[in-house]
């Protein structure tokens, strides 16, 4: 159970127009951009923890972290404390591009982009009392670097109606594993988790197809509506086992997202905005784990924009995601354990500020 409030997510655009041209830039947090906590650990980083403890592999500190150790004691020794997980993730992306306008109805565009994702998570040991301990046993770090290539369009049928469209393509990203520490012997609890030190995997970004449309109701009031398709069946998902072999995730499966909003623009300065979104993941169960787990998703917002001149605007937005359980049987934690099923619940509220201002 985690209620670790996500660090501010940043984003950055800057655009150069000039006659029919114009050349732009972004720098974007994507994958999440976020950080979870949780207090009592999770059944995948405690029960390779407890099993490497009651095996003697802390030396020492296993009489610590558990009250009975040896073979006999696998399956019946408990925790002496809480495991403290934290996790983060977050991909940094720069892009570059450039745009033209063909005539009066279509504009083309063409863009790239890098990526560098890095994940990383984190055990502690803690206990409080006469006897408190509070000992980091895992910090484990993955990071990869990808790029992709953007192409668009923007076409102007009807003069109250315009539509957009975009295509970026598939990001290769090898994951490297790095386990800063591991305070088990021969990193027993990383190999366990499938985090072998040095270990490398695939898990790649879909190529994606957005599409979008807004139209002009009135000079004050319009409507927008939004297609996503991640082509998922073309990406490369990989997992690792304890001895650092790869193990394609075969079974991929299609995701979409759809929404629909407005913006009123009900006084001079002044427009408000609403709309909702519903992203279908679509994530096979047997790819569901406690490391890996995508809800699908109701996104439910509204804020406004405030024009105080001509060369500056202020946009605040309110956010509500809606999360449906996601559940598992029959989920394994490490080797030796029973099987358990899992119910992965979710939900969060998102705050976002923005402002734009034209030099020219």
């Amino acid at each position: 159970d985690s209620h670790k409030a996500s660090p501010l997510v940043p984003n950055g655009y800057v655009v150069f127009k000039q006659d029919n041209w114009a050349a732009f830039g972004a720098l974007n947090i994507l994958c999440g951009g976020g950080s979870l906590a949780y207090a009592n650990g999770l059944p995948a980083v405690n029960e390779p923890i407890r099993l490497a403890a009651t095996m003697g592999a802390y030396g020492d500190l296993s009489d610590e972290i558990v009250d009975s150790t040896g073979l006999a004691a696998l399956g019946t020794s408990k925790l002496m404390g809480a495991i403290n997980v934290e996790m983060m993730s977050m991909g940094i992306a720069p892009s570059v591009g450039g745009s033209y306008r063909i005539n009066d109805m279509v504009s083309a565009s063409v863009g790239a982009r890098y990526i560098h994702m890095t994940k990383r998570s984190t055990a502690t040991f803690v206990r409080g009392g006469a006897n408190g301990i509070d000992v980091k046993l895992l910090d484990a770090e993955y990071t990869a670097n990808g790029y992709a290539g953007i192409l668009g369009a923007d076409i102007k049928p009807l003069e109250k109606l315009n539509v957009g469209v975009t295509f970026e393509t598939p990001t290769k990203l090898e994951y490297e594993i790095d386990i800063k520490k591991d305070r088990s012997d021969g990193d027993v609890v990383s190999k366990m988790g499938g985090n072998p030190d040095g270990g490398k995997f695939r898990y790649d970004l879909p190529a994606k197809l957005n599409l979008g449309a807004e139209y002009n109701v009135t000079d004050n009031f319009k409507v927008m509506t939004s297609f996503i398709y991640y082509f998922s069946k073309w990406m490369k998902m990989e997992a690792v086992d304890s001895e650092g072999n790869r193990i394609n995730l075969d079974e991929k499966t299609h995701a979409y997202e759809i929404g629909a909003g407005y913006e009123w623009k009900f006084m001079q300065n002044v427009a408000w905005t609403g709309g909702v979104v519903w992203d279908y993941i679509n994530q096979p169960e047997e790819q569901t784990g406690d490391k890996l787990y995508k809800n699908e998703c109701i996104n439910i917002g509204t804020g406004f924009s405030i024009y105080p001149n001509d060369k500056t605007k202020f946009t605040i937005g309110f956010m509500r995601n809606i999360y449906p359980d996601l559940k598992k049987k029959d989920a394994e934690t490490a080797l030796l354990t029973q099987e358990y099923d899992a119910t992965y619940h979710k939900e969060s509220w998102v705050v976002a500020v923005g402002m734009q201002y034209n030099f020219m």
